[in-house]
């Protein structure tokens, strides 16, 4: 059932003229369309984010999956794991047309095998399992064809510092160097060519918040700027735009949270953001359309397993009016950004803001339509055209 119930938050574009016309908040759409979960793991392929297994409320691993189509958001169950196969704490990733499920925990013991999706068929098959420990709690990301197992827990150790790549081409695991610390339930994403780690607890119990980068040409690690939220496990990531993005968690002394954070790698900042408008929580699906951010399920403060899914928007709102002929070149652009229109559309303004909605430059728009961008640095920009009458904004990037 949707339960319309938005949460706006303005604070994005104002045109010249006062309109606001870019807006960021979160929304509730659809509940996860089953049992109440948490722990459970997700991936995507194109436009579709695969949703499944995790612990319900009485205690009991899940083998169910569902796919939620990300340009409707709207659910649709798809086929499960084996009915043997139901785990807690595993791993999901995906290529360009097959999900994978690695590992977890099931009430037999910590598992170490894969499970292979594909979405024509809707069948799952079992492919190479790692040549280790079985493992739960692990991170992981993907980068070109392979994936990064990342730590975890085995059933003879605390948190673990190990790290796997997995071919998804060549059903084949490789060693790499270890983790700089040993970490389970950290959380983790792959960004432009290269992996991101942070949060979760060391083999001392330890809550971590340092944020490592890893580049897969020298199989190193490198320590960047630290979350600045406490230390805490169970943390939804993803990407917003250009953006990491941290939700919610648990802490060392049980207090969960529903804060977000961002973070830009161009400028190694984190910035504080919208509040989930809902409980606080941890351990939920947390998955994102490049524009939007998904939440869904997890647990509350306490210990309520939860079906609630949460949608932020940077797009939300548009204006009323907008130019239905307006389009901008070339995009990515370097130098320049040129404006076209089908038609006569009078004397037209225009305003350039970073993504989070901070102005950067303005002004009128020239007889060539042509708008310098010398001074830009790259990365994802909007910007706003407006006359008398209408207006209208774009997204573009610098390269």
């Amino acid at each position: 059932m949707k339960t319309v119930l938005i949460a706006v938050l303005f604070f994005g574009i104002t045109l010249l003229n006062g309109t606001r016309i870019h807006a960021q908040g979160w929304t509730q759409i659809d509940d996860f369309p089953s049992t109440a979960r948490d722990d459970g793991t997700s991936f995507s392929i194109g436009s579709t984010t695969y949703c499944g297994t995790g612990l319900n409320s009485t205690w009991t691993p899940t083998n169910d999956f569902y796919a939620i189509d990300l340009n409707t958001d709207s659910w649709s169950p798809i086929s499960g794991l084996p009915s043997a196969e139901a785990r807690q704490y595993s791993n999901g990733f995906a290529s360009d047309t097959h999900g994978y499920l690695f590992g977890g925990l099931n009430g037999a013991g910590y598992l170490n095998d894969i499970w292979k999706y594909d979405p024509i068929s809707d069948s799952w098959i079992e492919v190479s399992s790692l040549p280790s420990d079985g493992r739960s709690g692990a991170s992981c990301f993907v980068i070109g064809d392979t994936a990064y197992i990342l730590g975890g827990q085995t059933q003879t150790s605390g948190a673990i510092s190990e790290v796997w790549a997995y071919s998804m081409s060549g059903d084949s695991w490789t060693q790499k160097n270890s983790l700089p610390e040993s970490l389970w339930r950290a959380s983790a994403i792959s960004y432009q060519g290269k992996g991101y780690l942070t949060l979760g607890v060391n083999n001392n119990g330890n809550y971590q918040n340092a944020l490592y980068e890893y580049s897969p040409s020298t199989d190193t690690w490198v320590l960047l700027n630290n979350f600045p939220g406490v230390g805490r496990t169970y943390s939804g990531m993803c990407i917003l735009e250009d953006q990491l993005v941290i939700v919610a968690g648990r802490d060392s002394i049980g207090n969960s949270y529903n804060d977000m954070w961002r973070y830009s790698v161009a400028s190694d900042s984190w910035t504080l953001s919208e509040n989930l408008p809902s409980d606080q929580r941890r351990g939920a699906f947390c998955f994102s359309s490049n524009t939007a951010i998904y939440y869904s399920a997890g647990i509350n403060l306490n210990d309520v397993r939860l079906t609630e899914t949460w949608k932020y928007d940077l797009f939300l709102n548009t204006p009323d009016e907008e130019f239905d002929d307006f389009s901008i070149y070339p995009n990515p652009a370097k130098d320049f950004l040129k404006i076209h229109f089908a038609s006569s559309v009078g004397n037209l303004q225009y305003q350039i803001s970073s993504i989070d909605g901070t102005k950067i430059q303005s002004g009128e728009i020239g007889n060539n339509n042509a708008i310098p961008l010398d001074y830009f640095k790259p990365g994802t920009y909007l910007i706003s055209i407006q006359n008398e009458s209408r207006s209208s904004i774009k997204k573009f990037v610098i390269y």
